[in-house]
This record gives structure tokens, C-alpha cells and sequence, in this order.
């Protein structure tokens, strides 16, 4: 309509025309200065739509993300910049949440009604656990297993997963975040300092972890009475130290029913003695 009105101003002339094309302008700019949104989508095809991934993207920010911890904005890894205990915000943040909202076709309402949560193999970083962290702190929500598996998360990811964890009870049971061997060992002992009372199952396969995150996990082991299986495997670092912690936690009367151990490092003659003390293992 603006366009068709600029033409018949030059139709009638240029004092019409320069009128409305200055009107038009001082539109455009209030609502790019609404909007803060970045002219210059890149499109990309992912599953057979196309998607536009706002680059420079900073949209208003909703009630509902205001308090939540923020993203870096670093692409991919999405690390966290933290300072005094809070994460800082950065405009691009929240454009990131909700550009993978729109990615997924859901929003974290939706989610939370739902029993299972997968995003395996959704490599977009630690901007998932900011989404995991809405999914569980959403009123009455209902989901009992996440599987964060192979999606490129970090220790510093699972600081802001912790925050929902922390927060209150919920009816996390399962949590999968295997294929993510940047989680390391610090990213161990900060889940086991959150982590849910209720959990069940942790799985922990090809995450960069050595004796020292398995110590963090057997330390918390009194605290997690419904915590029952352990998988491990293809943590070549844990090796016969780790198995040892798991011995003294059978010692002390905790036990798994679940532990996989498989290619972590651990020596034949400490497997024997894993076994003789009655600890269901696989190797």
C-alpha cells in the first residue's frame, strides 16, 4: 500500500512523494527499533524446511525468559559467561532460545506435558540446557526422562540444567547425556551437587570422564536413594581408580543395580575383584 501511495506522489508530484517516502521511513526505523531484529537472514535447509537463523536476531524478551539463565553468544557451544554467580545477559541470547523453539516446533509448555524429551543428536550446544531448563521449571510439568545425548553440550551447560534441578522436586527419572565429552569430570560434580533426589538413571557414556568424576558420583550416592543405574561406558580415563571408588561405595552399603563399565580402562584383576564384591557390572 505505502509503495502504491509513493507512486501516485510522484505522479503528483515530488513535494507528495518526498512527504510520504519520509513517512515511510520513520515507520520502518520505529519498528526495526521495536523488533532489533538483524536484516540479513541466513537460510539454511535442515530436515527439508528451510530456516532462517537470524545471525545478529534479539527480539524483545518475553516475562517468561527474562529470569531464566542466558546463553553466551558464542554459536554451537554456547558457552556460558558467568560473573558472581549469574550468568550475564546478552542481547543475542534469548534470540537463540526461542530461534530453536521455532526450530523444533514446540514451545517449552508443549514440552513439559510430555513424558520423554530426545533431542539426540540436535547439535546446538548448551542453548538445549536452557530449554531443558524451561521444559522442567514449567508449573506441573510432567516429563520423567531427557535425553541430551550427542548435542555438543559443556560443564558450563549443565551449571544452568542444574539451576532447574535445584530448584525444586520434579518428576525427573532418566537423564541422558551421553556423546558429550566435553562434560568432563567438572561437568559431573557440578550435576551431582543439583541433581534431583528422585533420579534413576544417569547416563554418562563418552563424556570425558576419569576417577575423579565416578568419585563425585559415589560421594553423592546416599543423597539419591532412588538411584539405581549408572552408565559409564567408553571413558577409557576411569580406569581400575574409579573402580575402586565403586567397590568402597558397596562397601559403605550402596548399591547399583546398574553399572556399565564397559571399555573405561578397568584392569582384569580389578574386574574380579568389582565382581567378588558383588556389584552388578558390565564390562
Amino acid at each position: 500500500y505505502s509503495f502504491c501511495t509513493l507512486l501516485k506522489g510522484r505522479r503528483r508530484g515530488g513535494g507528495r512523494m518526498d512527504a510520504e517516502l519520509a513517512a515511510l521511513r520513520e515507520e520502518v526505523s520505529m519498528l526495526r527499533g521495536m523488533m532489533r531484529v538483524h536484516t540479513s537472514p541466513r537460510i539454511k535447509e535442515e530436515d527439508g524446511v528451510s530456516i532462517a537463523e537470524w545471525e545478529g536476531m534479539s527480539p524483545v524478551r518475553p516475562a517468561e525468559l527474562a529470569s531464566l539463565p542466558k546463553m553466551s553468544p558464542q554459536r554451537g557451544r554456547g558457552d556460558l559467561i558467568m560473573k558472581h554467580g549469574e550468568a550475564t545477559r546478552v542481547d543475542r541470547e534469548n534470540g537463540e532460545v526461542e530461534a530453536l523453539w521455532i526450530r523444533l516446533g514446540m514451545t517449552a509448555r508443549l514440552a513439559s506435558k510430555k513424558r520423554d524429551i530426545s533431542f539426540y543428536g540436535k547439535p546446538y550446544g548448551n542453548v538445549l540446557c536452557v530449554a531443558v531448563h524451561q521444559i522442567l521449571t514449567e508449573p506441573d510439568s510432567m516429563v520423567e526422562t531427557v535425553n541430551l545425548g550427542c548435542t555438543n553440550i559443556t560443564h558450563e551447560g549443565l551449571a544452568v540444567l542444574g539451576t532447574a534441578l535445584r530448584s525444586r522436586a520434579h518428576s525427573l527419572k532418566v537423564l541422558k547425556l551421553n556423546g558429550n565429552p566435553l562434560v568432563g569430570d567438572a561437568g559431573v560434580a557440578i550435576l551431582m551437587k543439583t541433581i534431583s533426589p528422585f533420579i534413576s538413571t544417569l547416563e554418562l557414556g563418552d563424556c570425558g570422564v576419569t576417577s575423579q568424576g565416578v568419585f563425585a558420583v559415589t560421594s553423592t550416592l546416599p543423597l539419591l536413594p532412588n538411584f539405581k543405574h549408572l552408565y559409564l561406558y567408553c571413558n577409557p580415563e576411569i580406569g581400575d581408580l574409579g573402580a575402586a571408588h565403586f567397590a568402597e561405595s558397596v562397601g559403605a552399603g550402596y548399591e547399583l543395580e546398574t553399572l556399565n563399565l564397559q571399555n573405561c580402562g578397568v584392569s582384569a584383576d580389578a574386574r574380579r575383584w568389582l565382581l567378588s564384591a558383588s556389584i552388578q557390572v558390565t564390562f
